[in-house]
């Protein structure tokens, strides 16, 4: 017999799954999710890159605050230069050092982002004009605001910045150094814990530490970098108590739960079972139209969002990045959407009857085109993972022929 990726077992079933298709697997954790409100905290500017904006941010002055050089030259009037060429050059009188204003007939050096004097409203290029003694000679004729960085032009007073939701960049960052914030309120990061589960695994979790468990590691670096806080990796027998206990207590303290093995059909996937014997849990699916990943589960224990993830690495990471990512993304507060690119098919790709096939993608880049090039690997096969860029869903049988253009979804 069969496991539920297509590999021989050892065992018989001793249940079997009621299987939903991806998008109402997505939509269910989307709907278990919608009303959940992420706790906000203040933090300093200088952290914030990489966080969730917790509120709307408007501009509290213009950015720049006054007419600007635009580049080196002699801030002037323009009405000086109505007449100016090079056949009738105008000659003005060349302050020695800035000045804070201008009186008509006069020019002052500028350099590039300085503020432009009052009575000043365009700049003369250096090589325009030419100095002679306490004089500057001008042949062009400027018009108002000629090579003048505008008050606001960048950004206007009152104007909405950014919406709560939005990732914060070092750009960002910068800009709201620029309009003086110094601290800023983020939604907090969601706490997560991972608990894999297998006998295989204890020994070795003991000797070694994470190394054993490096499948669940690499889980725990893709949830930092989605934004999440993992609090805790721990390891299990295959024991519904002992799986169970652990459950309950880290869900006291967290605010998600992946758990890694132990979600099959198989007499020792015991995640399941264990979450049924708590008292107000709810298993929302159990069981995915999906290859691979197809035991995947969702479940609510102590309304904290446990996601049961296959024991296989390709499997573990499919579901991250079709079912983890985007619960870490409800509970941060961010504004979710799916990264994609076009790209030419290098091979023919052929989905499993009934499924939505999730194949991986390496991009190369040809002769100026992206190539995505599928990898074949099996669900246990760490090997591909090194190359993947992205992934390709595939409905039912549907054969996708080489040198198609199709989109790709982007991993990070």
């Amino acid at each position: 017999m069969k496991d539920l990726e297509g590999h021989e077992s050892q065992h018989e079933y001793t249940s079997t799954l009621r299987l939903i298709t991806l998008e109402e697997a997505q939509a269910a954790i989307h709907e278990s999710l919608i009303n959940y409100k992420p706790c906000i905290e203040e933090i300093s500017l200088v952290e914030s890159p990489g966080r969730i904006l917790a509120e709307d941010i408007y501009a509290p002055s213009n950015v720049p605050p006054k007419e600007l050089a635009a580049l080196d030259g002699i801030a002037v009037n323009s009405k000086d230069l109505l007449h100016a060429s090079h056949k009738n050059p105008v000659k003005l009188y060349l302050k020695k050092s800035y000045v804070d204003s201008l009186r008509s007939g006069e020019a002052v050096p500028i350099a590039t982002g300085m503020a432009l004097p009052r009575g000043a409203d365009a700049v003369v290029r250096s090589e325009n004009f030419k100095v002679e003694g306490e004089y500057v000679r001008i042949i062009e004729k400027v018009m108002p605001g000629k090579d003048v960085i505008q008050k606001g032009e960048e950004v206007r007073e009152g104007e909405l910045l950014l919406k709560a939701g939005s990732i914060i960049t070092p750009e960002i960052t910068g800009l709201l150094m620029e309009l003086s914030f110094e601290k800023i309120h983020v939604f907090r990061k969601p706490r997560l814990a991972i608990i894999s589960v297998g006998n295989e695994l204890f020994e070795g979790y003991q000797e070694r530490g994470l190394e054993a468990i490096n499948y669940s590691y690499i889980i725990s670096r893709k949830s930092l970098e989605a934004g999440a806080d993992v609090v805790s990796i721990s390891v299990v027998h295959d024991d519904e108590v002992e799986f169970k206990n652990k459950l309950l207590e880290l869900s006291r303290n967290c605010d998600v739960i992946f758990t890694t093995g132990g979600c099959s059909i198989g007499p020792n996937d015991i995640v399941p079972k264990a979450i049924k014997s708590i008292s107000g849990a709810k298993i929302i699916f159990h069981g995915v139209r999906c290859y691979p990943a197809k035991p995947t589960g969702y479940a609510v224990v102590n309304n904290i969002p446990v996601l049961m993830m296959p024991g296989h690495v390709v499997s573990m990471y499919v579901c991250y990045q079709i079912f983890g990512k985007k619960i870490i993304n409800l509970l941060s507060g961010v504004n979710e959407s799916i990264n994609s690119c076009p790209a030419i098919l290098d091979l023919d790709v052929k989905g499993k009857a009934g499924l939505t096939s999730i194949i991986l993608i390496s991009l190369e880049l040809r002769n100026g085109e992206l190539h995505a090039v599928p990898l074949k690997s099996r669900p246990s096969s760490f090997s591909s993972l090194l190359r993947v860029n992205g992934y390709l869903l595939v409905d039912n049988d549907k054969t996708i022929k080489a040198g198609e253009k199709i989109l790709v979804n982007l991993v990070r």
